[in-house]
């Protein structure tokens, strides 16, 4: 991997050694699809590259370890994986087992599971034979004894040879592994199966009816529906029956509403039980949200609001609402071939892909995503080749094999007329470098290309961006374009700091400051070097990687088979 080819390429990702996937068809944009992947918006983004506080993954012998920049090992290179998990905590697998550390190398989660996963509320998953869980310091909660684990309201719902119980955040038995059954009803209780039949439990497990059901839903808004024989009615959380049963089917109530069935008839009640409304024909979706209720038909949902209206419809496979009032929808697909390998392809909500490489067959089969707003216009259509989760109010996407930026109106920020796009400036997260035919420019989201004609270009850090104007010469303009030193250099690299690393006239890698006077050269026989970022920098000598500092002076000798940023 090049110089030059870095300084084309967008800012996020930190030079890799040996081992790096090969250029892909878009390499620049395949940037900006690792970072919608990890869901860091700009700033995120900005601040990890321009961050001193670094780690690094190093490669010796086939096996792996972290070191940071002064070459300090966090952990020793005798891992068969490593990734970053996030902020705080990194994944290791080592003699095909999976553990955890934190980002200073303390061990979370030992290295004895085969699956280990962060939930949300701060609990780790793991398992061995079976599932289990510990607590945010690796101390084991559950055993790995458990068929299935649901975590819901703070406790944990389990199955155990086939046996369902439950069991509190700290590991006490609420209720055993003895029932066909548990759930929670929705108001901080239990639903407890039985062969018999169900039954309400409050939270301290006493009994809300002593009436067995033959069907029993969740409480919501104060009611659940229930089975008595082969009618439906609605009970209280005090276990009075407000509704008898009366219905052949009934669903949970939402604002207010709930839809049932009587005979061939389906319509909506309220909670006094009176007839309110219609249904429309097609499967039951969701009650009502927001005045809508959701219905399914023909391949499409349809909105109908509490006249029984339809008020919008849109076709796809799945929908989600989202915080912006906007419908993410997908489509599904059925199967992809790729490289010979024949994967199941189903409907994707999130995700994308992180193979190199890969072009607009394998997006077209995958991924299928769009947007539509609250009113159910069709945004950002399924039919592009790709479509990205929503980010600082920005899609990316492909589109003919082509990358482009979305407002989240539906109007192109920057319209898929470009073979390559990277990722935005690092000064105000406005501009991309884009590259068609040979040539590279600079593109204002939203407004159109500042400047164009270069043989390459990379993006804006500090004011300052590197250029190639011949093809054998880079220098660095400013915002204005302007040129910003005389001087011409092989290749250049961004000023994420102080200081930049390029190549001389004669070949020499040297360190630069912002006015082109060269304050360092590289240790001879160096063969690559990556940009500072912000003063550290890896480089290739001798077929190995190490890293230097902003004075051109080692920090880490050249030693490791690979090593990139983590």
């Amino acid at each position: 991997m090049k110089l030059k080819y870095l300084a084309a390429a967008a800012a996020f990702l930190c030079l890799c050694g040996s081992g790096a996937a090969a250029a892909a068809e878009h390499p620049m944009f395949d940037e900006v699809l690792e970072r919608y992947r990890h869901n860091l918006t700009w700033r995120q983004m900005k601040e990890q590259v321009l961050s001193t506080d670094k780690l690094f993954i190093v490669e010796k012998d086939g096996h792996y370890g972290v070191i940071d920049s002064t070459g300090v090992f966090i952990l020793p290179a005798e891992y068969e994986k490593i990734r970053r998990l996030d902020a705080k905590y990194l994944w290791l697998k080592k003699d095909g087992r999976a553990g955890i550390s934190d980002c200073r190398g303390n061990i979370i989660v030992p290295l004895q599971y085969k699956r280990v996963r962060l939930l949300p509320e701060g609990f780790w998953l793991v398992r061995d034979k079976d599932w289990g869980i510990l607590d945010a310091d690796g101390t084991v909660l559950l055993p790995c004894l458990y068929e299935k684990i649901r975590l819901e309201q703070d406790k944990f719902f389990v199955s155990q040879e086939g046996r369902e119980g439950v069991l509190a955040a700290d590991g006490g038995v609420i209720w055993p592994c003895e029932y066909d059954s548990v759930a929670a009803d929705g108001s901080g209780g239990y639903i407890i199966g039985a062969a018999d039949g169900f039954r309400y439990y409050t939270a301290d497990r006493k009994l809300r009816s002593t009436q067995v059901f033959a069907a029993a839903g969740k409480f919501s808004e104060g009611l659940a529906a229930v089975k008595l024989a082969d009618k439906f009615g609605y009970m209280d959380s005090q276990g009075n029956m407000r509704l008898q049963p009366a219905f052949d089917r009934a669903e949970t109530f939402a604002e207010g509403w709930a839809l049932v069935r009587k005979d061939d008839d389906r319509y909506f009640i309220d909670a006094a039980g009176n007839d309110v409304c219609q249904a429309p024909a097609g499967r039951y979706i969701r009650g009502f949200q927001e005045g809508l209720a959701v219905f399914k038909s023909d391949g499409a949902f349809h909105f109908t609001d509490t006249l029984g209206q339809e008020q919008f419809a849109f076709k796809a496979a799945a929908f989600k609402k989202l915080d912006n009032d906007m419908y993410q929808i997908t489509r599904t697909r059925h199967n992809v071939s790729l490289g010979g390998l024949l994967q199941s392809a189903v409907t994707m909500v999130a995700g994308i892909p992180t193979i190199p490489g890969v072009g607009k067959s394998f997006y077209d089969t995958v991924l299928k995503r769009g947007y539509i707003d609250a009113q159910g216009q069709l945004l950002i259509p399924t039919t592009n080749d790709f479509n990205s989760e929503i980010i600082d109010d920005k899609v990316v996407s492909l589109i003919d094999d082509k990358p482009a930026w979305y407002a989240l109106d539906g109007s192109y920020l920057l319209p898929p007329e470009y073979e390559d796009v990277s990722e935005l400036d690092l000064d105000g997260g406005d501009t991309a470098v884009v590259a068609a035919g040979g040539r590279s420019g600079f593109y204002t989201l939203g407004k159109g290309m500042t400047r164009d004609g270069y043989y390459a270009a990379a993006n804006f850090v500090n004011g300052l961006a590197p250029v190639k104007v011949t093809q054998s010469r880079w220098t660095y303009v400013d915002r204005k374009f302007r040129q910003a030193m005389r001087s011409y250099w092989q290749e250049a690299t961004p000023f994420y700091g102080r200081r930049a690393v390029v190549r001389d006239s004669k070949g020499r890698y040297c360190i630069i400051d912002r006015s082109g006077e060269v304050r360092a050269f590289l240790p001879n026989g160096i063969e690559e070097a990556g940009a500072l970022q912000p003063d550290t920098a890896i480089v290739k000598a001798g077929g190995k990687w190490g890293l230097i500092n902003s004075q051109g002076r080692y920090l880490v000798s050249p030693e490791y088979d690979s090593l990139r940023c983590l």
